[in-house]
């Protein structure tokens, strides 16, 4: 015997049968299954029988054909061992242990590869299939590259050729030849990744974890959803990042202040209502970061007469006309259209209430037709683009219409402003203010904007998408800790009944994944398809969670919200399948 160190099973090129000895405990397999692992590119040329055969829930003859397989030496073997279509229709979980070892030496040598690895194959084997076996072998030992690890010594006329394995030493008989002859190679896998994943995606533990995935996800989008719905205000975007809207609420400070102050700091600060003066809107609309300043002249909108008689306009800026927060709050909104759309600014636009149609075209008009037509108001012709079911016609706003509801601050305003705030003192108001103001700002920076306003104007509630982002993002930290709290009990709950329900078909499919890696050896990569196949599980799973989320919040902010809960039942899931497999391996009752 010649010791080397270097020496691999894919060193030797001539066919022929070579025996792996040694006494027990001595590394033998280990030795095999090392060759295999640190040559991953061309175990798709080996066919590997492991002393770890595993039983799943399969038919003999499906169980034959499932890898690629040669189907004239799958029959042509199943005649040498004395096969049945009795036995080929047998669940291979039912075969005695000498039945299922010809089954998995078919499977074996029909693979046709170049190399044949047989671990110990004679075990539970009575002799005459030993002795068809050592005929077997001796007949492809004529093509095929042949390794047998066997102690058996009714193989013993098969072991001239011997490679003896002690530990980290290897000797090698004298008769073997390394890196002579050849022995035709394969360019194909044993068996692809497809068919195994599809394999998975069909049994019946894929469909069990499916369902409990269904029920998992959407108890808890649902759950989570109507947390999110009841305690977090999820309010319209403005039409721009630029535009700041401010309110009078009958409030003495702003909602923004008071998530980002504590109620002592409030109360020490914010003691008197305080809204914007005149002079404060005129130094606000020099500011660097202030674009335009409109304010809507609220004593103009009380003198309205609403009742058809007269012909009324109201011209507001679309900068309000497009805000969601005033859609109900003035005689003429975009809730009022029933044809058309609302004027744009600066455009001698009007949207006239069915009323008014009749004054100016008696009946000689549908409000179909009326869209396009010119109507004249104080000298000037407004062309027809809306029709409302409102008494209050709309009217582009521009400079020269600032008396008609809104007004945009310059540093001539203060007279203005000042007859705005004396008029609604005439109409008996207690604390006339400026109770509309919206602002288009310079960027989309609000910072210095609301430092201003939390010394100038704290009485005011402010509108943005920065604001509504950070009030969102305050009330959703408020219930954060509870969310992730019944998502965690929740996720618990359901992986509990997986983990009682589910073992069954699991150890059913992990010994599929285990009979895989013996045919490919490629042990860790196989039992990733599992875990690749729940995760699409989940993924399929997560448009309808999505959906569900969305019908419930009705915002596209909610399905962000909804991703901690998501993540959580997802690692709590696969936290389970790992502990579903480790408790496999402890009670294994499929390695035969």
């Amino acid at each position: 015997m010649n010791k080397t160190n270097n020496f691999s099973i894919f060193s030797i090129k001539k066919p022929g049968i070579y025996t792996i000895s040694g006494s027990n405990g001595s590394g033998k397999t280990t030795f095999i299954e090392n060759e295999l692992k640190s040559n991953t590119t061309k175990v798709k040329d080996v066919a590997y029988f492991s002393q770890k055969n595993w039983k799943y829930k399969t038919t003999v003859e499906k169980y034959l054909h499932f890898p690629e397989t040669n189907p004239k030496l799958v029959e042509k073997y199943c005649e040498a061992f004395s096969i049945d279509s009795y036995c080929l229709d047998k669940d291979i979980q039912a075969l005695s242990g000498g039945e299922f070892v010809k089954v998995e030496l078919v499977r074996t040598l029909a693979l046709d590869t170049p190399i044949i690895i047989l671990d110990e194959p004679t075990n539970n084997l009575d002799n005459g299939s030993s002795e068809v076996l050592a005929n077997i072998l001796s007949e492809l030992s004529k093509t095929k590259i042949i390794y047998l690890v066997s102690h058996d010594t009714r193989l013993e006329h098969l072991f001239d050729k011997t490679i003896l394995i002690n530990k980290s030493e290897v000797e090698v008989s004298p008769l073997i030849e390394l890196e002579n002859g050849s022995v035709p190679i394969k360019n194909k896998r044993i068996v692809v990744n497809g068919k195994i994943i599809t394999y998975l995606l069909k049994s019946k533990f894929n469909f069990l974890m499916l369902g409990f995935i269904i029920v998992l996800s959407f108890l808890l989008t649902d759950i989570i959803s109507t947390i999110i719905l009841r305690s977090v205000p999820i309010e319209d975007e403005l039409a721009s990042d630029y535009n700041f809207e401010m309110l009078d609420i009958a409030e003495n400070y702003s909602r923004y202040f008071n998530i980002e102050m504590t109620n002592s700091e409030i109360e020490a600060e914010f003691q008197e209502p305080n809204h914007l003066t005149t002079n404060e809107l005129i130094e606000l609309q020099d500011k660097k970061y202030v674009e335009q300043i409109y304010v809507v002249d609220e004593s103009y909108i009380n003198e309205l007469t609403l009742d058809g008689s007269e012909f009324e306009v109201l011209a507001l800026p679309e900068i309000i006309t497009s805000s969601p927060n005033y859609v109900n709050a003035f005689p003429v909104t975009k809730m009022h259209l029933t044809k058309g759309r609302l004027p744009k600014d600066d455009a001698n636009e009007i949207a006239l209430s069915y009323a008014n149609l009749k004054k100016f075209f008696l009946d000689d008009v549908s409000e179909e037709s009326a869209i396009g037509k010119k109507v004249e108001f104080e000298g000037e012709s407004y062309e027809i683009v809306g029709i409302v079911n409102s008494p209050v016609a709309a009217i582009s706003f521009s400079n020269q219409v600032q008396q008609y509801g809104a007004m945009e601050i310059t540093d001539n305003s203060s007279e203005k402003l000042n007859n705005i705030l004396l008029n609604l003192e005439k109409q008996a108001y207690d604390n006339p203010n400026f109770y509309i103001i919206s602002m288009k700002l310079a960027d989309k920076n609000q910072q210095e904007l609301l430092d201003y306003l939390k010394d100038h104007g704290p009485s005011y509630q402010y509108s943005s998408n920065y604001i509504y982002g950070a009030l969102q993002l305050s009330f959703y930290k408020e219930k954060l800790t509870p969310i992730v709290l019944i998502s965690v009990i929740f996720s618990l709950i359901v992986s509990a009944l997986i983990f009682i329900f589910g073992r069954k078909s699991f150890s059913l499919i992990n010994g599929f994944l285990n009979d895989m890696s013996n045919l490919n050896f490629r042990p860790r990569k196989n039992k990733r398809f599992i875990y690749l196949v729940m995760l699409l599980d989940f993924l399929i799973c997560m448009p309808a969670c999505l959906l569900v989320n969305q019908l419930i919040i009705g915002k596209s902010i909610g399905m962000v919200m909804l991703i901690p809960t998501l993540v959580i039942s997802l690692i709590i899931f696969m936290l389970t399948l790992l502990l579903m497999n480790y408790r496999d391996k402890k009670n294994d009752f499929r390695n035969l």
